[in-house]
């Protein structure tokens, strides 16, 4: 992730002195970074990275894109990490509100949503909430075993650990 850090970082560095002929998406380097930084638990410059790169993507596809949603759903996880609960849970809504509408109920991306919604729901402890976010999310990766099967693991396991708080 060191690597990836650096690489990103210097490309948004020297960015500004391109001229408007090189194409580099900002947007996409800043959400990269963002996912980055959510790997290395560094929640703060994730939020910064990811929130730069929102702004520019509902300009670039507009703001019920799902190149937006993906933003959202990360900037969700990455507010959940930070115990900003309200952030995290207006975020993730709202990638799962643009994912059901531009990509239907049973996409791998609509799962994703879901699922990080019921970490959330976790860290709350709204344990009713979370396990039907894990239900819904277990039904969809159960349609993309090979995409999603450490995801459909550990939701089923979390699923399991719901249940047990209830």
């Amino acid at each position: 992730f060191d690597a990836s850090l650096v690489a990103l970082e210097q490309v948004l560095f020297i960015s500004s002195s391109f001229d408007e002929n090189q194409a580099i998406d900002i947007s996409l380097c800043h959400y990269l970074l963002g996912i980055t930084y959510i790997a290395k638990e560094n929640h703060e410059k994730a939020v910064a990275s990811l929130l730069l790169s929102l702004e520019m993507r509902k300009v670039q596809f507009g703001p019920n894109s799902v190149e937006c949603a993906a933003v959202q759903d990360k900037l969700g996880k990455a507010y959940g990490k930070l115990r900003e609960f309200d952030k995290a849970l207006e975020s993730l809504v709202e990638a799962l509100r643009i994912r059901k509408i531009e990509l239907g109920n049973d996409s791998i991306d609509y799962a994703h949503s879901v699922f990080n919604l019921s970490e959330v729901h976790i860290a709350m402890e709204k344990y009713s909430q979370a396990f039907n976010c894990l239900n819904e999310a277990i039904r969809v990766f159960d349609m993309f075993p090979d995409e999603a099967g450490s995801l459909l693991l550990d939701a089923v396991v979390m699923k399991g650990d719901s249940l047990f708080q209830l």
